[in-house]
């Protein structure tokens, strides 16, 4: 029902280019001082930024996406304030050279009652956890 939900926005491959969607990329990237801000959809076995702040990308392979990690978990979001040092994350290639991210927050998109995709931010700088602030994701959430 998740993908029904999905295709259902008719976002999917629509006009990447926005001025809402890249106006509230551009506040997710401020608020976490992030270079990097994207509003993802995740698809069958892709995820697809409908709007991307500090990227070139249209997109990434599911499998490789910290956003399909996000959905795939209950809470509505997911920080890893440094990827490099979670036992989930440090192998991944992302997190490698030439990428080097080491932060990422994502929110989930709930769309009836279905998570569709996330809005997330990520840095090539770790973050210390106790300088993320819980108002920040909260007014992602919001």
């Amino acid at each position: 029902h998740r993908l029904q939900v999905v295709q259902e926005t008719s976002l999917l491959d629509s006009n990447p280019t926005d001025e809402a969607y890249d106006r509230f990329c551009n506040m997710a990237a401020r608020l976490f001082r992030s270079e990097i801000a994207l509003i993802s959809l995740v698809d069958v076995d892709r995820v697809w930024y409908k709007s991307k702040i500090g990227v070139e990308l249209d997109g990434v392979p599911r499998n490789v996406s910290f956003c399909s990690h996000t959905i795939a978990n209950v809470p509505k979001y997911s920080v890893v304030a440094d990827l490099s040092k979670s036992e989930y994350f440090k192998d991944h290639m992302l997190v490698k050279h030439p990428y080097n991210f080491r932060f990422y927050a994502g929110v989930n998109i709930i769309i009836d009652s279905e998570v569709v995709g996330t809005v997330c931010v990520m840095d090539r700088k770790e973050r210390r956890q106790s300088l993320l602030n819980g108002d920040q994701i909260q007014n992602l959430i919001d």
